[in-house]
This record gives C-alpha cells, structure tokens and sequence, in this order.
C-alpha cells in the first residue's frame, strides 16, 4: 500500500496554528515580565516613601515631653495642625485650673507618642515608622463652659489646640500626620493619660485639619506662639508655677480630695 501525503493546505494550517501558539506564548511571557516588573518597582517607591525610621531615643522622648529642641529637627520642614475637641465637664468644673494644668501635661505626656516614645502609656498607637521628629503644642485655647447639646443639660468645655509637627522626612505627607494625630487624641486611654486635676468626666475629639502652610523651622523652637493672649497660654515653667500654687489654695484641695 502506498501512503497518501497529506494536502499542502493541511501543512499550511499546521504552520499558522504553530506560529500563532508561540507569538502567544511570548506575548504572554513579556506581559508577565512586565507586570511582576512594574509591582516590584512600585512597592520600591512605596517603601521609600513611607519610610520607616528608627525609632527615637530616651534623649528624644525627654526633650520632647519638655518641648525642647530634637536633634535633627531643623532639617525637615514643620507642618501645623488643629485639634478641635470637647471636653465634658462635671458641675463643679473649674475653668482656670484647666487651662493652667492642660498644656504642660499635653506636652509631656500626650505629644511624644506622636514620635513613638509609648513606654507604659494607657494610649495606645499604631506608630511603627517613627515619622515625627518632635511634635511642639504651639498654642492652646479653653472655652467657657456650656451645655454639650440642645437636648442635654450636660456641660462641654471647647478645646483648640495646635500643634508643629517636624517629620523626619519632607515627603511624609500631612494625611500621614493626619492619621497619627487621629488615632493618639480619640483613643479611649487619652483622659487617663492626662491624669487632670479638673473634673472632666470624657474627652471627645470633633476634628483634626492642617492649620495653615508648612513653615520653615525655627532654629529655638518654643510653645509660646509669636502672639498670643497670655490667659489662653503660657510657657511650661509659667504653667507649672501655676499649677503649683493652685495646688496650694484651699479651694483646689477640697476639690482634688472630694473626687
């Protein structure tokens, strides 16, 4: 018997069907350099960007919490935020102990976990970049007291502050800052963490938003703001002095010693 050769046609298509599989199978192959590429380049961008840093020293959470200078702080621009909170009050609130006591125990207490130093702190963070150089608390305003709501007799005490920021790196970006304000100033251990004298029965935080441009960093920096009503805010040794004598009025003890 004598074999019959296969058509020309037939051999034709075989050679289509075998030239179309390998332009596939290449094209498949450069798309999948290309993805694997571009998502390695992207998480090298993303890591660079976000940074993380080493955590600060014993040295650094000391000067912080007393509002002194850091080293390196100069080296990065200093971005300003508002934290705007209410501060329910008992009936026997007393409006000028809390405005002298809060701003030298925000300060020491509450802005240095922003850089990380959470040693035995009730707040707790998810701070594992270490951004934040040191965190100044510029400028504080205390409201009178009023009631909370329409509908409730309770009393709310308005609370601005503002803070410097000094980011360990220029492309930290303010929603970064943003968050990290956030998450310290409506955990639920910030009351605590304050330890205040005044009859404050919760704090809750309303709102957080950049309060103006970066600025250029000041070679002292200081919490006295350039000008300021001096009832609204004073330098740390001015309100612990404060603090102190009003610790030593009559008044004060009954009231520390009737809580």
């Amino acid at each position: 018997a004598v074999a019959i050769p296969a058509p020309k046609e037939d051999n034709r298509r075989k050679q289509y069907m075998f030239a179309a599989f390998a332009v596939f199978a290449i094209a498949a192959g450069v798309v999948t350099w290309l993805l694997v590429s571009g998502n390695s380049s992207t998480l090298e961008d993303s890591s660079q960007t976000a940074g993380t840093f080493d955590p600060p020293t014993a040295e650094d959470c000391l000067a912080i919490s007393e509002g002194m200078e850091t080293q390196g702080q100069n080296e990065t621009a200093v971005k300003s935020f508002g934290v705007d909170m209410n501060f329910a009050v008992a009936s026997n609130f007393n409006f000028e102990l809390l405005q002298a006591e809060l701003p030298p125990r925000t300060q020491r207490d509450v802005l240095p976990l922003l850089a990380g130093c959470d040693a035995g702190s009730s707040v707790s963070t998810e701070n594992s970049k270490f951004v934040v150089e040191n965190a100044i608390l510029n400028s504080v305003s205390v409201g009178n007291p009023a009631t909370c709501t329409s509908s409730s007799e309770g009393l709310c005490s308005f609370v601005f502050l503002q803070l410097d920021l000094f980011s360990k790196d220029d492309d930290v970006s303010s929603e970064v800052l943003l968050d990290l304000i956030t998450d310290v100033f409506q955990d639920e251990g910030l009351l605590e963490l304050l330890n205040l004298a005044s009859p404050v029965e919760h704090i809750d935080l309303i709102a957080v938003s950049p309060s103006s441009q970066a600025k250029t960093p000041t070679s002292e920096p200081t919490l006295s703001p350039s000008a300021r009503p001096k009832s609204c805010f004073q330098t740390n040794t001015e309100l612990s002095r404060e603090v102190g004598d009003w610790f030593d009025t009559p008044v004060l003890k009954a009231s520390v010693e009737a809580q």
